[in-house]
Order: C-alpha cells, then structure tokens, then sequence
C-alpha cells in the first residue's frame, strides 16, 4: 500500500511564484470517504474546498474539535472527523486531510458501508 500522506504546493492565487517565500508546501492525509459515517453529511461548515464532480473534499486538520463554535448552540467538529484531524496531525505530520471516494481504507478508522 502507498503512503496515504502526499504534499502539496499552495501558492497565492494573486501572485506568481518568484521565491520560496511566495508559496508554502503543506503535508495532507487522503482519507477514503467509506470512514465517513453517512457519506451525504454536509461538512461545509469544515471544508476548504471541493470538487464535487469527483467526490473530493479539503480538511483543515483542526486541533481543537470546538474551533468555529461561537456559542453552544453550534455543532462542533463531527467525532469521527475530529478523530481523523487529530490522527492526520500526530501520526501522519499533515496539516490537511483529502477526503477522497477513490482512497484505499486505511486499518486505524471505522470503515463503513454505503
């Protein structure tokens, strides 16, 4: 099996490169979407970004699951998402997670069935 932890070139969209200092390369952890609970939840609240049409999606590997809660009433970070950020950071050194239709399941999460 390959290593399911790839990096990534992220330059600014509104500069070209001239310099290392122009663009930063990040680590990221390609996660089989069969780890998602329910495959239709919608994670936009978490996502930065996605392509639809092939089923991808961005995850910013957040260290605190309450992050973007303002108050209470909010919904945190899903358990099973939370699970794998945390898992992407101390295991795999990645700072983003690719949820990915295609991505062989890997042993350390739940796989379930769609």
């Amino acid at each position: 099996m390959t290593d399911p932890a790839f990096v990534f070139l992220n330059p600014s969209p509104k500069e070209p490169i001239f310099s290392d200092e122009d663009a930063a390369i990040f680590c990221c952890l390609k996660i089989s979407t069969q780890h998602m609970p329910d495959p239709n939840e919608d994670l936009t609240d978490w996502s930065w970004g996605e392509l639809p049409s092939l089923g991808l999606q961005w995850i910013w590997a957040y260290e605190d699951q309450y992050v973007l809660c303002n108050d209470k009433s909010e919904k945190p970070i899903p358990d099973w998402l939370f699970n794998i950020c945390i898992a992407a950071r101390e295991m795999y050194s990645c700072e983003y997670i690719l949820l990915d239709p295609s991505a062989a399941p890997l042993d350390i999460f739940p796989v379930y069935d769609h």
